[in-house]
């Protein structure tokens, strides 16, 4: 079914001593982001590009093969790297534009990261109000391959486990089942080459085997030619031949066998008395999640069916299950995320009382997520629960204005979304430290209208604590 090609001719090409710049950026006056790269991709070959410390580089390999961004070493190489075809020597020897041939499919969230504000992640759960949300996969892929009857539709939907799933809105499907719907939907616009940065990640075991297998034989048909993005220490696919390793602005290639991996030594592991926090299981420790016949449906599709789940203190859970089984849609009802967790009739939070604040006992009490106010629950994100996770990553804006490591760091003191250090001055920022942040009147745990000595007194008790927590 599948046959490798036979003829050998160059499809990418990055002259020794290549810079590669910012989009736009004039090369004279700016720092290249990477220096004196020499790439040749030849048919045949399975490149992979491999991020260096920090899982930085890739991008700015894959975007300076899909835009112009690349400085040769001299106005000599540059003359002769045009004659002889420049990046895509294989594309630009037929008509039309070789870069409207090339695909790039990154799956950072757009509408998040790259924009100069903070995304609401979490906006995603608002969804099948409007009709564009009720958009099912099986439209969305066919707008891409013309026709749903397309074979190479049927082919890609069955061996990467998309066809029980097309007739799904897109808005419902978990993260590694969009991610797999992506790269479908970018093979059947029928590229000549196909970049894929970090394709595999966050896929479960049998969907990652399906998505390697599949990509590794669209390969050697060339239909299209892929090229990989990965993460430093991530699995390399069986498939792939040479790497394009990435050091901070430095490039590195050689052969895939090359790359020995060593298998993770043993982990040292000693052994310590159980703390009082860790033997206080069972039912005589504290309730800090209860949930019983807990429900999640959009439409006809039920999401959660009768989830009953009781979280306690000193208790370790671990969240398993595929792609697809609700994992994030469940963490979201434990943070107040989902819009649904508010009809829940026996969902239970943590919650803040005068009496029980988190600063003082360590053991907040629950109450009724249907009772709480989302703004309020929100609040208490940053101070009883604490929440990490890649939609967040990508939710952080990195373009102009920003947000500075600082301004990062201090969201997570009440979980809100714009940092409260804004526009504060220098001075104020130094006396107060991490403590600076505002202490909101829930936190303090004082009842209404408490005396102004008592509250500052309170206040500078929650800052000190606050201090130590940063540093533990």
């Amino acid at each position: 079914m599948f046959k490798a090609a036979t003829n050998t001719r160059s499809l990418i090409s990055i002259p020794a001593g290549s810079n590669i710049f910012a989009f736009g950026s004039p090369s004279q006056t700016r720092n290249p982001l990477i220096s004196r790269i020499n790439w040749h991709v030849e048919e045949g070959q399975a490149w992979a590009v491999v991020s260096g410390t920090g899982g930085g580089g890739k991008g700015v390999i894959f975007k300076a093969s899909v835009r112009a961004m690349l400085a040769p070493a001299t106005p000599y190489v540059q003359g002769q790297w045009a004659n002889a075809g420049g990046l895509y020597p294989f594309l630009s020897a037929t008509s039309g534009d070789p870069y409207s041939r090339i695909s790039y499919v990154s799956f950072r969230q757009r509408t998040g990261g790259e924009s100069g504000a903070f995304f609401d992640y979490t906006a995603r759960y608002g969804a099948m109000r409007e009709e564009e949300d009720k958009i099912t996969l099986r439209e969305t892929l066919s707008a891409s391959a013309g026709t749903d009857k397309h074979p190479l539709f049927d082919l890609l939907t069955e061996k990467i486990g998309l066809k029980s799933l097309l007739d799904l809105p897109m808005i419902t499907l978990s993260n590694g089942q969009t991610r797999r719907a992506r790269v479908v939907k970018a093979i059947l616009d029928q590229p000549e080459i196909l970049l894929l940065d970090e394709p595999l990640t966050g896929l479960d075991p049998p969907s990652r085997k399906a998505l390697t297998e599949t990509l590794h034989h669209l390969h050697i048909q060339c239909a299209p030619r892929i090229i990989i993005g990965l993460r430093k220490g991530e699995e390399i696919p069986s498939w792939i031949t040479h790497l394009l390793e990435i050091d901070g602005r430095s490039v590195r290639t050689r052969a895939a066998s090359d790359a020995v991996s060593h298998p993770s030594a043993a982990p040292n592991i000693t052994t310590k008395p159980v703390s009082k926090a860790d033997a206080l299981t069972g039912k005589s420790a504290s309730l800090l999640v209860d949930m019983k016949g807990v429900n999640i449906t959009y439409g006809d599709c039920k999401v959660l069916k009768d989830i009953n789940w009781q979280i306690r203190q000193g208790e370790r859970w671990h969240l398993q299950g595929p792609n697809g089984s609700g994992k994030t849609t469940l963490l979201a009802l434990l943070t107040g995320d989902h819009p649904q967790s508010y009809t829940q009739s026996h969902l239970l939070l943590p919650t803040v009382s005068p009496s029980n604040t988190p600063s003082q006992s360590g053991i907040p009490t629950i109450g009724p997520r249907k009772r709480t106010p989302t703004a309020h629950l929100r609040q208490l994100i940053g101070v009883l629960i604490g929440v990490v996770s890649p939609e967040m990553f990508d939710a952080f804006p990195r373009r102009h204005p920003g947000m500075s490591v600082w301004e990062a760091l201090t969201t997570g003191f009440d979980g809100g979304f714009v940092p409260r250090t804004r526009g504060a001055s220098t001075e104020a920022r130094k006396l107060g430290g991490v403590g600076w942040v505002d202490v909101a009147d829930d936190e303090l745990g004082l009842g209404l209208d408490p005396p102004e000595e008592e509250k500052k007194t309170r206040m500078a008790s929650i800052t000190k604590w606050r201090v130590q927590r940063c540093w533990d």
